[in-house]
């Protein structure tokens, strides 16, 4: 029986503290390019905007705060197998950060399929369905446990509903690139330097990993085999090398025509 695929009517994009260097304008532009179709909205914070309309009976901000705060990953090393209770001054600054008062500490890593536990929980039923994206960029580092690292990795994009788009995830990523590319040089003796500066990658980043998060939605495979599609998953440090020389994000042949092929059926089904 063959599958049948969907593109979401709404989409929506979350702000969670992220710098101010990002054009949250330009990702919305990015994916109607990709999705006339759909409906994007642009909503600032998910927590602010979903605590008020939960029904969740938990649904307060200094309960999501503890909460958040059992998240928080001390070790890398250990599996965050069990419930701690946060030390006040955790809860205190999570608080202060839902506010939008206080930026992500470098270091802090939270245990990413429990925050989008958290997160999921406040939804409402009429937006829980996969004709409903939600995408959340934020400010906190996030952490998923490798079974063969045996160790808590570092994650940029953390698919789920909704799913995490990690700006501090991505930026660490792109330090350890850097450091990477200046020991080749000076192994090499090379000192050119790839043209994209920080911001500009940033952005590139960012836009691959939405696509990733909707071919996710719609497909259950948010990845591509091929290297020069945006959906390519990187694993090494060459493979992000070669992501960043690109100068813009964009889907290989396959996966264009697969969205294609979708938009054609979209628009027979809206009349």
């Amino acid at each position: 029986m063959k599958t049948e695929f969907i593109i979401p009517s709404f989409i929506y994009l979350y702000d969670e503290n992220i710098i101010s260097e990002i054009d949250i304008s330009s990702f919305v532009e990015f994916l109607q390019k990709y999705f006339p179709f759909s409906i994007i909205r642009f909503r600032k914070s998910f927590l602010n905007y979903w605590i008020p309309r939960s029904k969740w009976k938990g649904g307060n901000l200094t309960k999501i705060a503890f909460r958040l705060a059992q998240t928080r990953i001390n070790q890398i090393e250990i599996q965050k197998v069990t419930t701690t209770i946060p030390l006040p001054e955790e809860v205190d600054f999570e608080q202060s950060f839902l506010l939008g008062n206080k930026r992500n500490p470098k270091r802090v890593i939270y245990d990413a399929c429990r925050v989008i536990a958290i997160y999921s929980e406040l939804f409402d039923r009429e937006e829980l369905n996969l004709d409903h994206c939600h995408l959340v960029l934020t400010d906190r580092l996030l952490g998923v446990w490798g079974k063969e690292e045996r160790r808590y990795q570092i994650k940029g994009v953390v698919f789920g509903n909704p799913t995490l788009i990690s700006i501090s995830g991505i930026l660490e990523r792109l330090s350890q690139l850097k450091r990477f590319e200046e020991e080749n040089e000076q192994n090499m003796g090379r000192t050119e330097r790839g043209s994209c500066d920080k911001t500009e990658q940033l952005q590139e980043i960012v836009k691959g990993h939405m696509l990733q998060a909707l071919f996710y939605y719609i497909t259950g495979n948010p990845f591509c085999s091929n290297r020069n599609c945006c959906l390519f998953e990187d694993r090494s440090q060459e493979d992000i090398i070669h992501a960043q020389l690109k100068v813009e994000s964009d889907l290989c042949p396959f996966h264009h025509q697969m969205i294609e092929d979708l938009l054609v059926k979209t628009s027979f089904q809206a009349f």
